[in-house]
């Protein structure tokens, strides 16, 4: 794994810091084929309490991380998922991740642009 600089408002191998990086890592296409599918690996593969640590970490993201530096994050390679500025935001998909964190594990799981066209 490449050692990049963290942003400051992520801490270093927080369970957030691991569902950025490493979830969605260069291979994620090939590891889990979806967005919504590597969401539901991490879930299933880490104890509810992680997942609600990541849920956690993202909402405290969300409330205080402006969109600069949002964009400078996904920039430096935090995370390796493209997010095309014509189709949403960092921002969005990050709000559509945290939802994904807590829907059913028995029903399907959601895709940002699934969840973007009912927005």
């Amino acid at each position: 794994m490449i050692d990049l600089p963290e942003p400051r408002w992520i801490p270093y191998n927080s369970a957030l810091s691991i569902l950025l990086g490493s979830y969605f890592s260069e291979d994620w296409p090939e590891d889990h084929g979806s967005p919504g599918r590597t969401v539901r690996n991490f879930r299933e593969s880490n104890p509810d309490s992680y997942v609600d640590e990541a849920r956690a970490e993202l909402d405290a993201v969300l409330a205080l991380t402006s969109e600069d530096d949002l964009e400078a994050a996904f920039d430096e390679g935090w995370c390796s998922y493209y997010i095309d500025p014509d189709e949403t935001t960092i921002r969005e998909f990050l709000t559509w991740m945290a939802r994904a964190l807590a829907e059913p594990l028995d029903a399907a799981p959601s895709e940002p642009a699934d969840w973007l066209l009912h927005q």
